[in-house]
């Protein structure tokens, strides 16, 4: 007996095949339809969650709250004011420009006599946005007192702290609030350091020495050197603080506010959830080890 080919077979087999490669042609398909669905729905979102995290609540600091951390950064104030001035020094553009005395003998008194308001009204410089009331004092004063506020910054911290009086002595007390507003809310990055949300210590020290021409630059601007000013060449700046000292006094302060707490304590008061998110990836990002 000749056995016949079992055609019954064939067509069960291509059929089998034909299902598994429909099967995965359609698993294929689907995927690529969820690769593409990903691909334009991801971005978007990822988009949006990023500029959602950028929209962190800029931290308002009243005068008294500032005026509190006075103690635990003071070491840090004093040494900026080694290379910065006293509570009377004064330039009108150049630095060494007004010998000690000067508003004594021009304006009647010193500075740390005037009122806030005296004081910004006698500053002058070429940036016509930041005289006070539109008008350009006539002693032309640019930088004032022992941190050598500019006539634009001054400004702004008035603006920015909260019930700051504008009647008050431009004394000891207040030029050193100001002080701590420079360190704790003007410049954020070395806030973040000192309380211990930022591991990067010379990403502080340079943001340092972009506030005051005195300390030296934690690395190069393309101007100007590691150690130089960071506004070197211009108008007489010139760097007068060693960098050893800087980044010994950033330590010793950070280690300061991180004892005392309270200061932690506020910003996890005032900062928005997107602030601690930002806080929270900073970390992971940079690792627990130190960069000190």
């Amino acid at each position: 007996m000749i056995n016949k080919p079992s055609f019954i077979c064939i067509p069960s087999q291509a059929s089998e095949f034909d299902t598994t490669i429909t099967s995965n042609s359609f698993s294929a398909k689907t995927m690529s339809k969820k690769k593409l669905i990903s691909l334009l729905i991801l971005p978007p979102i990822l988009t949006m969650c990023w500029f959602w995290v950028q929209q962190t609540k800029p931290i308002v600091f009243s005068y008294q709250e500032l005026q509190s951390f006075r103690e635990p950064v003071l070491p840090l104030l004093d040494l900026i004011a080694s290379g910065e001035g006293d509570y009377n020094s004064v330039n009108r553009g150049y630095a060494g420009d007004s010998k000690a005395g000067w508003p004594q003998r021009n304006l009647g008194k010193a500075i740390s006599e005037m009122t806030v308001a005296d004081v910004r009204a006698h500053q002058g410089g070429e940036n016509a946005s930041c005289w006070y009331k539109g008008t350009r004092g006539e002693a032309n004063l640019y930088a004032v007192g022992r941190y050598q506020l500019i006539p634009c910054t001054l400004q702004l911290a008035t603006m920015k702290i909260k019930d700051l009086d504008m009647n008050a002595l431009y004394d000891k007390e207040m030029q050193d609030t100001l002080g701590v507003y420079l360190l704790l809310i003007k410049r954020p990055k070395i806030r973040d350091y000192l309380v211990g949300h930022d591991m990067n210590h010379r990403q502080a020290g340079q943001e340092l020495a972009k506030e005051f021409a005195s300390v030296p630059a934690q690395f190069s601007n393309g101007a100007c050197e590691r150690g130089q000013s960071y506004y070197c060449g211009k108008n007489g700046n010139a760097a007068h603080i060693e960098l050893t000292d800087t980044n010994k006094v950033l330590r010793e302060v950070r280690k300061n506010i991180q004892e005392d707490g309270s200061l932690i304590k506020l910003l996890g008061e005032k900062e928005n959830i997107q602030a601690k998110i930002r806080r929270k990836w900073t970390q992971l990002t940079q690792g627990s080890k130190s960069r000190d």
